[in-house]
């Protein structure tokens, strides 16, 4: 057997030889591409987002702030507010509720080189006009009355500054355009009936305090006008203090209530209330009622009471002073004898179908009644049950229905009675016999006559009232509420327990709400 030559045995470690390319050697042309790669990152990162996305990262501020901006048409925020627009010429739209709105043209130019790491940057300022202090004042006692009416605010949902925001959009639009200090005066006293708790409290005072200091630093002065309010508004309303104990902080009240000045004073209060929670004097003699369009009203006399006299004291969120009594004086009037009766309210739908059941999405969108407006009379006119009374009715149907009885009978005026006026005939109708509370409705006249000849002015359904709900409107009887969110109602319903419900008590509903739980009675008053 021949024996061949043995095989050397391989290389560990063979190195792999690149061949030259393009007549260049490897070591030239390694370093060149490694030169090109690296001219392409910064190309990419330095360059190329300039030269494809180039723009200016624009911050846009308003005076005030909080206006909407938009950007060829399509909004990005409030302002201030920055964001990233790309070269050339863009629409700028700016609007704001109580001030004009701005258009205007911002051209945008780009940075070539860094703008990825360095962006160009822009800044647009837009002084507003205003338009009218009266829609900012509305919109923010509207919205105020919303949140003292929802659930307590939380870390989550914290309560906004309303009034504070309110103070400093139009103390910073004061130069063009100054607000009188009776106005502002005139709208912080309107806002004391809603303001329930320390984080109302709190934005009242800041609101205030900037108004006296027209929008800069507190001074010893500004806040000197300050204490001139509070001092003022303890004299003309006693029962500040008892808003104070409500409103200031627990370790704030607790020191307040034992002071002993305030101490005496808090005891004179309590026992001038006591003195007020007793029945008024009743009138002589028994009313002859009249009939208007086959509808019965009793003559209501006028009067003087204290409002809230027969209120029972609530275990609740509201101390039992909160509801203190005060003197009303009442002008005659007449007032219907029963609720009115699904009946009466079917002859209103059939003269005016505009408010007929089957136009409920057409009022919904009016935003004058829910989706349960006459929800049980399946879009037909005609009543369920003639008899019993009309339920599943908004404020706003309940006025509409008086508007068309007094082109009917235009000898009279004809509304809703005010809570004043209805706490005094149902005052009048009391006496020492228990009302008859059924515990399912009943047609209108089942109701038990009271003293004055009225009908389930307790129990039955709630009824509604014209007059505004505020949390602490008994403390400040002599502010006048003019608008709200929600309207008084009274008396109870079948399914409230009289031991519940007094001449006195008072519940509070959306306009727009129509529930089964609630309708209405109208008042008389010959022109």
């Amino acid at each position: 057997m021949r024996k061949g030559k043995p095989k050397s045995p391989p290389e560990e470690n063979q190195g792999v030889k690149l061949k030259p390319l393009w007549g260049m050697q490897p070591t030239h042309y390694i370093g060149l591409f490694y030169g090109i790669g690296f001219g392409l990152i910064l190309f990419f990162l330095l360059i190329f987002p300039g030269l494809y996305h180039g723009g200016s990262q624009v911050t846009i501020h308003t005076v005030p702030e909080g206006a909407s901006v938009y950007i060829d048409n399509v909004r990005l925020g409030s302002s201030p507010l920055t964001t990233f627009l790309k070269a050339g010429s863009h629409t700028l739209q700016i609007r704001k509720v109580g001030f004009f709105p701005v258009t205007q043209t911002i051209a945008v130019e780009r940075r070539i080189v860094g703008s990825l790491f360095f962006p160009r940057k822009m800044e647009v300022r837009v002084p507003l006009k205003l338009t009218s202090s009266d829609i900012l004042f509305s919109g923010a006692y509207d919205e105020l009355t919303s949140w003292v009416l929802a659930e307590s605010p939380t870390s989550i949902r914290p309560y906004p500054p309303i009034l504070r925001n309110l103070a400093s959009d139009l103390t910073r639009s004061s130069k063009d355009y100054p607000v009188p200090p009776e106005t502002w005066n005139k709208f912080f006293l309107q806002c004391l009936p809603q303001i329930n708790s320390e984080g109302v409290f709190k934005d009242f005072l800041g609101a205030l305090s900037l108004v006296q200091s027209n929008g800069k630093v507190l001074t010893h002065r500004s806040f000197l006008e300050v204490l001139k309010f509070f001092a003022a508004l303890l004299n003309d309303q006693p029962n500040t203090l008892y808003w104070f104990s409500f409103v200031l902080p627990p370790s704030s009240s607790s020191t307040l209530k034992n002071h002993p000045v305030i101490a005496r004073r808090l005891e004179d209060i309590s026992r001038e209330r006591k003195s007020r929670s007793l029945p008024p004097p009743m009138p002589a003699g028994k009313p002859s009622p009249i009939r208007i369009g086959g509808m019965e009203f009793i003559p209501i006399p006028e009067g003087a009471y204290h409002k809230g006299w027969a209120m029972k004291a609530e275990s609740g969120a509201f101390a039992e002073s909160l509801f203190m009594p005060y003197p009303v004086r009442i002008s005659p009037f007449f007032l219907l004898s029963t609720e009115v009766t699904e009946e009466q309210f079917s002859t209103f739908l059939q003269e005016t179908p505009a408010w007929a059941p089957s136009a409920r999405e057409t009022l919904k969108k009016q935003g004058l009644v829910d989706d349960g407006y006459l929800s049980s009379w399946n879009n037909s006119s005609e009543p369920p049950h003639p008899s019993l009374p009309v339920r599943e009715i908004s404020y706003f149907a309940a006025k509409a229905f008086c508007q068309w009885l007094q082109t009917k009978y235009p000898a009279y005026r004809f509304d809703l009675p005010s809570e004043e006026e209805w706490e005094w005939a149902a005052t009048l109708n009391t006496d020492s016999t228990p009302f008859f509370f059924p515990s399912e409705l009943k047609p209108v006249h089942l109701g038990d006559k009271g003293r004055w000849g009225l009908r389930f002015m307790l129990g039955n359904v709630w009824e509604w009232t014209d007059t505004w709900f505020a949390p602490l409107q008994d403390l400040f009887p002599e502010v006048s509420l003019k608008r709200g969110a929600e309207k008084i109602v009274k008396g109870g319903s079948y399914i409230n327990s009289p031991d519940t419900i007094t001449v006195s008590t008072r519940g509070s509903q959306p306009p727009t709400w129509c529930t089964p739980y609630l309708g209405f009675r109208i008042k008389a008053i010959p022109k």
